[in-house]
Order: C-alpha cells, then sequence, then structure tokens
C-alpha cells in the first residue's frame, strides 16, 4: 500500500463522516461518537481496502517510507525483517474457506486470479497452476503469499541493506498451532504463527518438544538483537547479515535453523519483479 498524504486522508475521513450523517466537520467528532458502533465497523471496510490507513505529511511520517529509504533520509539503526512462509494461508482459510463458502475448485481458482490481476492473470496462472499444488486454495494462497508477502518482505531488505545492517528471516514450521478451524486449507506456517514463538501464549496447542526448541532459539535471537543490534551469540545457530550479492535469509524451522539462498525461487521474486509495486527493487 502506498500512503495516502493528509489531505487526502482528511478528505477520506470526512467523506465517511458525512456517509454516517455527521456532514458538519464542527460537530463531526460529537456526531460519530453518537452513531452506533455496528453501523460504524460496517462502513469502514475490512483488511487493505479499509478507511484506516497510515498516512505521510505530518512530521511522524513526513514522505513516504520507500521515498524516505530510496532517498536515505531515515533513522539508521539495525533492522530485523523477515515473513512466514505461508503467510496468505491464513487469510485464505478466513475468506475464502469461512466467510467465501470455499473451497476453490480449478475454475474459481481461474477467475479469482482473472479477477485480480487482470491482464497479468494468464501468466499468474501460468506460474502458479492449480495441477502444481494439492489444492486450489493452496495454489491461490503462494500467489498471494508471494505478492504481498514474500517478495516485498525481501525487496525491502534489500532496500534497507544500503543504509543499515539487516538481518533477514523466514518462518517455516509447516505444523505451527493454527489460529483458526481450516478444513480445506493447511495452514503451514500462516501469517503471525511465528508470534507464539516468540510469546508463548495459551491460546494454541501446546507445542512440541522441537517447537520449543525453535521457540528458545527464537526469543534468544530476538532478545539478543533488542539489546545489541545483532541476533548472535552463543548458544544459537549463526545467522548471517542480509547483504543482496549473498541474499541469505536465515530460516526458522524446528531442529533446522540455517540461512537460504533460495528464498528467491521459491517463491517466485523473480516473476513479481515485473510487477509495478516491486519493480527495481526485487532481483
Amino acid at each position: 500500500m502506498t500512503p495516502l498524504t493528509l489531505s487526502a486522508a482528511e478528505q477520506k475521513g470526512s467523506g465517511f463522516a458525512a456517509s454516517v450523517g455527521c456532514a458538519d466537520p464542527s460537530t463531526a467528532a460529537a456526531c460519530l461518537r453518537a452513531v452506533p458502533t455496528t453501523e460504524l465497523i460496517r462502513g469502514t471496510g475490512q483488511g487493505a481496502v479499509s478507511l484506516w490507513e497510515p498516512n505521510t505529511g505530518p512530521q511522524v511520517l513526513p514522505r513516504p517510507p520507500r521515498t524516505a529509504w530510496a532517498e536515505k533520509r531515515v533513522n539508521a539503526v539495525p533492522t530485523l525483517s523477515g515473513s512466514t512462509h505461508d503467510e496468505y494461508r491464513y487469510f485464505t482459510a478466513l475468506y475464502v474457506d469461512l466467510l467465501g463458502g470455499g473451497p476453490l475448485t480449478p475454475d474459481s481458482y481461474a477467475a479469482l486470479i482473472g479477477l485480480q490481476h487482470g491482464d497479468r492473470a494468464a501468466a499468474v496462472l501460468g506460474t502458479y497452476p492449480a495441477s502444481a499444488y494439492p489444492s486450489a486454495n493452496l495454489a491461490y494462497s503462494a500467489v498471494a503469499t508471494d505478492q504481498r508477502f514474500a517478495c516485498p518482505a525481501r525487496a525491502d531488505s534489500r532496500l534497507y541493506s544500503g543504509r543499515v545492517p539487516v538481518y533477514a528471516y523466514e518462518f517455516h514450521d509447516p505444523q505451527a498451532p493454527p489460529f483458526i478451524p481450516a478444513p480445506h486449507t493447511p495452514q503451514g506456517a500462516f501469517h503471525a504463527s511465528e508470534l507464539a514463538y516468540l510469546f508463548p501464549m495459551d491460546s494454541v496447542p501446546p507445542l512440541t518438544a522441537a517447537q520449543r526448541r525453535l521457540s528458545a532459539t527464537m526469543a534468544a535471537y530476538w532478545a539478543r538483537f533488542a539489546a545489541t543490534g545483532d541476533p548472535n551469540g552463543p548458544g544459537t545457530p549463526a545467522w548471517p547479515r542480509y547483504t543482496p550479492d549473498r541474499d541469505r535469509i536465515q530460516v526458522l524451522a524446528p531442529d533446522s535453523v540455517a540461512p537460504t539462498t533460495d528464498f528467491v525461487t521459491d517463491h517466485h521474486c523473480a516473476f513479481w519483479q515485473q510487477s509495478p509495486a516491486l519493480r527495481g527493487t526485487v532481483r
């Protein structure tokens, strides 16, 4: 997403206020407080199309983040950045299976890709054919994982590494405890699945012994990074600093923590380089 300018965000907010009967700017705040909560929520949208997004213009975020990094007008502090291997499976389970009446079929998968990718749909389907995956749900999840999460995360690491020390990771436990029931979409290493390893919680099934060892390694990495700007230390596998030439990303998996150089192939990042949102940043 490209953040809105301050004026565009204010205009969007005023339009929303008017849509729920609060058109007068001088009384809008008090008027909005009197609108029923359910009506407010219904009018704001969901996910990436929500009414509420970051905006640029004020002192806190004076320019778009990508512009600031490209111009090297940022606070030069060490960065730990990454994604999970199966990010979008969570959203497929939620929006397709639970809310959309899923699962997808090969035909409905192709139709959905056509709707979302327009004249690039054939190329997307050629790179991610339904026949190459156990189900159409998993094919669709792979497309959105790579386009929206994995390749942008790598692009950010490449961009940041020219200015600051970067440590890039991919969480990859295919048996991570799920947050929601997903009968048609095995969750794998879904969006936010790593949080149960960094911050042990009672809301998910208990971790196995191997998962607890991974949890301890990850907690040690994050704590050392917070304290020193470098996740490395005694008792944990070496985590190399990310550089574009070597392109090493630390895989965080049970009893298998090590850097990989296969991330770009695994997630088809060369294909997504052709996307306008990523062009010039993914290699």
